[in-house]
């Protein structure tokens, strides 16, 4: 008996969803896109406000809209406190994490921690 719901479960699992009508000439896939699945290879553009004066600043403008948020850490004053450059006044479009790697320079690479309940 286990195995027959195994089967039918991968069964569920491998079939192809149906794409859905949403107009006269188009359809779409009910299924998440790439961007929902992993917010940070959504595709960002920004050019940061003038009241966005250090990296840190503009760390938290860019993240504030993805649901994800910067913990800063012991070390981390080294990096947030600097002037934001006025090369990276404008990014994008680019992934989020790519944003991030460029606003943070060569040693500093994002870590994402999950918290599961």
């Amino acid at each position: 008996m286990r195995k027959v719901i195994a089967t039918a479960i991968l069964a569920l699992a491998a079939s192809p969803i149906a794409a859905e009508q949403v107009g006269r000439y188009s359809s779409m896939d009910p299924a998440p896109t790439d961007a929902e699945l992993e917010p940070l290879k959504t595709s960002v553009q920004v050019t940061f406000p003038q009241e966005v004066t250090t990296v840190g600043d503009a760390l938290e403008h860019l993240l504030e809209p993805s649901g994800y948020e910067f913990l800063e850490l012991s070390a981390t004053p080294v990096l947030t406190s600097r002037p934001l450059p006025e090369a990276h006044r404008e990014l994008g479009p680019m992934p989020l994490q790519e944003a991030l790697k460029t606003l943070a320079g060569a040693p500093w690479r994002p870590q994402v921690h999950q918290f599961i309940r």
